[in-house]
């Protein structure tokens, strides 16, 4: 059985929120328009959660970012 670190699979979901919760507060227009702020929010969500899993050194990143439920029914 794989080991997943839940607690960081728990901080990824929540930091994968950051772009709608922009949306529906209106932030999302610090960068100028909805579509600028959407595709800037993706790239800097994207970049910072690759940058966890690398500086973490997590054992299965894969698993992980994506979550041990859904790769259990992938191998099945």
């Amino acid at each position: 059985m794989i080991q997943i670190d839940k607690k960081l699979m728990l901080n990824l979901a929540v930091l994968a929120l950051v772009s709608p919760l922009m949306k529906i507060t209106g932030w999302i227009h610090v960068f100028g328009n909805e579509a600028v702020g959407s595709i800037a929010m993706t790239a800097l969500v994207s970049i910072v959660w690759i940058v966890i899993i690398v500086k973490k050194d997590v054992a299965h990143p894969v698993q992980t970012s994506i979550g041990q439920e859904h790769v259990m029914q992938l191998l099945q």
